[in-house]
């Protein structure tokens, strides 16, 4: 509506510096999102169609009254509704496949229209919604899927998630237009949907404290970014007066930026959590005393992101829904496939993650990159982490040893973090290389360094004769064992 517009458009410009209208209206969508969930929780448990109607209205409301995503509602409900007919229609490993062929071309010619228009003309996508509704297409795709197989033949989360028959369309639709995580998901498997939308919300109370206290944490990340976004800014590394500070302040400057750019997801992804879990997504029964329990509905930890020691911490806790689906239904299904080493299977997935996220050169740069780091942090970490679980090994000095071990990590993951973002932030090769070229390419020669030695020079060798000679050798080989060749 016109008038929604015109009310974001003088908010922007008397009070929000000139912020977007789409990143204001979402704000506001994220937080009309509680209050429509509490009264979720009102409709009766016996009349579950009524629990996706409502759902579903909301989500068009959204998306056609306040962003005017008209041709956007179509697109999303085309893409939809195509998906359904193949689930109906297809079986086996050919409906897997035609799915995620179907559902990932649809969404590139969606992200290749918005690449190709004229920013000023454009202020609202649909690009954010069809992202998160590919992720839930496909997952079903791949539960049907696992649901036609021998049970013994499936992993403990395929056997958790995998169902017998399509869900009614409605339920579907359901599912696809979940108004909470519509615009930034979280994502999640219906089998967690199911659970919520027949939950007796009189009986069972939903996570209304950690709701809002997503929400409290969201608000502070909102004020961070807005104080801090115009001091920390890419543009600013290109000029000559940045080019004049001292390198250690270079990269004080890139870690910064890196933390003020990624605040702006947190603001996003700790409301859409905050909303779900409002709603009671994520009820998973009761413990031992008789008390309900959750499993969190979560996009992002952010502690474990900032705080972390090595660059798999950071993947396994960034955008998680989103990871999820790429370990369990793009790595998870190349490894046994294709029989292809944890290398490839991870670069193949880094490239699925880019296609998913668009056209523009930057993001598989960003991608690419971020595998490097990924198999270098591996390798560095299977080689060092002995040591740091070894409480003999140093004798008194291993404390100490610990705590340097843990302050260069945690240094170390946040340069090579914040040196990945920046293609993934300026979206162009030539000024990503123009940035990383006032840094001196300090993380690919890192990278190469470390490959070099391990794989070259003999490093592999060299530090698992060393471990089985100080008895380092970890019983859990996976996490902490010497170094195995890929």
């Amino acid at each position: 509506m016109q008038i929604i517009n015109r009310l974001i458009t003088h908010l922007s410009t008397a009070y929000l510096g000139g912020l977007p209208n789409d990143q204001i209206s979402t704000i506001l969508l994220f937080l009309l999102s509680y209050p429509l969930g509490h009264l979720f929780t009102k409709l009766p448990k016996s009349d579950t169609n009524l629990r996706h109607i409502y759902s579903i209205c909301i989500s068009l409301f959204m998306l056609i009254v306040v962003q005017e995503l008209y041709t956007g509602a179509l697109h999303l409900f085309i893409s939809a509704s195509i998906t359904y007919i193949m689930l109906l229609t297809l079986k086996g490993s050919k409906l897997t496949s035609a799915v995620f062929i179907y559902s990932m071309l649809h969404l590139s010619y969606s992200q290749y229209l918005r690449q190709m228009s004229e920013s000023d003309n454009v202020n609202y996508d649909h690009t954010g919604p069809q992202m998160i509704m590919v992720i839930k297409m496909t997952s079903l795709a791949f539960c049907l899927y696992d649901g036609q197989k021998d049970i013994k033949t499936l992993s403990t989360y395929q056997r958790k998630h995998a169902i017998k028959t399509v869900p009614n369309f409605l339920e579907y639709l359901g599912y696809m237009f979940f108004f909470p995580s519509l615009l930034a998901g979280p994502a999640f498997e219906i089998s967690t949907y199911r659970q919520m939308i027949s939950m007796d919300h009189t009986k069972i109370k939903p996570e209304t404290t950690k709701g809002y206290f997503r929400l409290l944490i969201a608000l502070a990340c909102g004020a961070f970014y807005f104080r801090f976004s115009g001091t920390y800014t890419y543009s600013y590394m290109l000029t000559e007066s940045f080019k004049s500070h001292n390198h250690f302040y270079k990269i004080y400057y890139l870690i910064a930026s890196g933390f003020v750019y990624r605040s702006m997801y947190y603001i996003a992804w700790k409301m859409s959590e905050g909303a779900c879990m409002v709603t009671g997504l994520g009820f998973s029964g009761f413990n031992k005393e008789g008390k309900y329990t959750f499993h969190s509905i979560s996009n992002v930890e952010i502690i474990k992101v900032e705080f972390a020691t090595y660059h798999r911490q950071v993947m396994s806790c960034w955008n998680i829904g989103t990871n999820n689906w790429l370990r369990q239904y793009v790595y998870l299904r190349v490894m046994p496939e294709s029989k292809t080493s944890s290398s490839t299977a991870t670069l193949i997935t880094f490239i699925v993650s880019a296609w998913w996220h668009g056209f523009y050169p930057g993001y598989y740069l960003a991608f690419i990159t971020a595998t490097f780091i990924s198999n270098t942090s591996r390798i560095l970490f299977r080689a060092l982490h002995p040591f740091y679980e070894q409480p003999k090994f140093m004798g008194a000095g291993h404390k100490l040893f610990q705590i340097g071990y843990t302050v260069i990590g945690m240094f170390l993951t946040s340069l090579c973090l914040a040196f990945e973002l920046v293609p993934f932030v300026v979206l162009k090769i030539s000024t990503t290389f123009q940035i990383w070229s006032i840094f001196y390419y300090n993380v690919i020669i890192g990278i190469i360094s470390v490959m070099l030695y391990f794989d070259v020079l003999g490093g592999k060798s060299t530090f698992r004769h060393l471990h089985k000679k100080l008895n380092l050798v970890n019983e859990n080989k996976k996490q902490t064992g010497s170094i195995k060749s890929e």
